[in-house]
């Protein structure tokens, strides 16, 4: 859709905005401005919630305009807390009143953009604010008079939940709440608390204190219905081993009440889907455990959920599995499936979540994107270097020209906005070995739950 529609560039505060409007057919009931993700952190036009957002709102009669703020507006290039993107829109919402007259204005958003509508809010006088995902920063909060117009629609929320188990509290406050169409992660170490949350908000165990809403239903009251829109694929794979590759799902399918023949009709499509269209007939023990996961996968696909939990899906897996996974998965967001992820692998985190939360000691300690957590939490710059005598250098020189160390077994972390003193050091000890690299999202996890091993 981002190619559709009528592409105009309207005079902003540092340069001219792109603004592309799709009109509706019918007759105009309004106009709908709506805001895509910050472009540091993957925003652009292309992105398929604010397509959609765009899209129901012209098949409601609005005239839809999205401002592009890839390369314009007084933020390019740097996080600037939205200041640039909310001049950009008040712009757009200026035109927006002198061409469709006085007509209802609708502000909507998804992540950053719809963070950014709420600033918005407050200087103009739109008929409905619409967040979709709001992303973490330091945003003022809503005027008093405007509350009552914001709508924020969540596939899942959890709010304030608690859970102890013998006296300890697993579970200690979290809340979040889950755009439809995005890629939610849940990270910490082990202990932290995720897969009691997950438990939670499926509705497997009750919680002390706190509420859910999983597919706009009250859980556990309603946990069951809401979970016949939701698939499960679990941390380890539990295929019945006697049955056919077929078979598990043509059993899988009938717990969730659907006719033979519908179930029969999909088996070949999530088998091409995981790669084992060749397979149907084999027995899972002939299976490797990449094919295992995959088929796990189309299992959780059998009811064609609207939402996918995700525990760790693919520990164990060799790289070239683990690599088609991820493919398989980008394949399910692209089609507006909605994820939540659990994992260890911080790489697999930053390619798969539009946003996450890291979970310690039962609360959650910071939320946002990956890119924005990196930018948030840890300097740009990391050189990591080992070798025989590298704690003398790190004793003698590393603390004086790195912003930050850290030290695990025989290797210092050198954590600086400027690598290049660090680097020129180095050049100079033969005997030391090290690595340069930018700073990534495993040292945002290292630091802020520490690097000593959890059992």
């Amino acid at each position: 859709m981002s190619g559709a529609g009528e592409h105009l560039f309207i005079d902003g505060a540092a340069g001219r905005i792109e603004t592309v409007v799709d009109r509706p057919e019918a007759t105009l009931r309004g106009a709908a401005l709506v805001a895509h993700p910050h472009p540091l952190y993957g925003g652009t036009l292309d992105n398929k919630v604010v397509q959609t957002l765009a899209r129901t709102f012209v098949e409601l009669g609005y005239v839809s305009l999205r401002p592009n703020f890839r390369g314009v507006g007084k933020s390019e290039g740097e996080h600037d807390e939205g200041r640039g993107e909310t001049e950009d829109l008040l712009r757009v919402a200026e035109y927006a009143k002198k061409t469709f007259g006085p007509l209802p204005l609708v502000l909507a958003g998804f992540s950053f953009g719809a963070a950014v509508q709420t600033q918005v809010a407050q200087r103009t006088s739109p008929l409905r604010v619409v967040l979709v995902g709001v992303a973490v920063g330091r945003f003022p909060a809503p005027e008093p008079h405007q509350e009552h117009r914001q709508r924020f629609m969540a596939v899942l929320a959890a709010r304030n939940l608690r859970k102890s188990y013998g006296g300890a509290e697993v579970v200690a406050g979290v809340s979040f709440a889950i755009a439809p169409g995005e890629c939610f992660g849940l990270l910490g170490p082990n202990g932290a608390g995720k897969t009691t949350t997950l438990r939670l908000c499926l509705g497997l165990t009750d919680p002390d204190h706190g509420s859910i809403e999983l597919m706009q239903r009250p859980v556990p009251g309603e946990a069951r219905p809401a979970r016949a829109r939701v698939g499960v694929v679990p941390q380890m794979d539990n295929l019945d081993p006697d049955f056919t590759v077929g078979e598990n799902l043509l059993v899988y399918g009938r717990y969730f009440g659907l006719s033979e023949g519908a179930i029969r009709a999909r088996i070949p499509q999530l088998l091409d889907f995981a790669g084992l269209s060749a397979r149907a007939a084999s027995q899972i023990q002939t299976l490797s455990g990449g094919m295992k996961r995959r088929l796990t996968l189309a299992r959780a696909l059998i009811n064609d959920p609207d939402l996918i939990f995700m525990d760790e899906p693919t520990t164990g897996l060799d790289p070239q599995a683990r690599h088609l996974i991820w493919e398989r998965l980008k394949q399910l967001l692209a089609g507006g499936k909605t994820i939540v992820l659990t994992t260890h692998f911080m790489e697999e985190a930053e390619r798969l979540c539009a946003r996450l939360a890291i979970m310690d000691r039962g609360r959650i300690i910071t939320e946002g994107s990956p890119r924005e957590l990196i930018l948030r939490h840890i300097e740009p710059h990391v050189v990591e270097a080992h070798g025989d005598g590298v704690m003398d250098w790190s004793d003698r020189e590393a603390g004086k020209l790195a912003s930050r160390l850290e030290k695990s077994g025989e290797t210092v972390f050198c954590y600086a906005a400027d690598p290049a003193p660090l680097l020129s050091s180095l050049a100079n000890q033969g005997e030391l070995r090290y690595l340069h690299r930018p700073a990534n999202l495993e040292d945002v996890f290292l630091k802020l739950t520490g690097r000593e091993l959890r059992d």
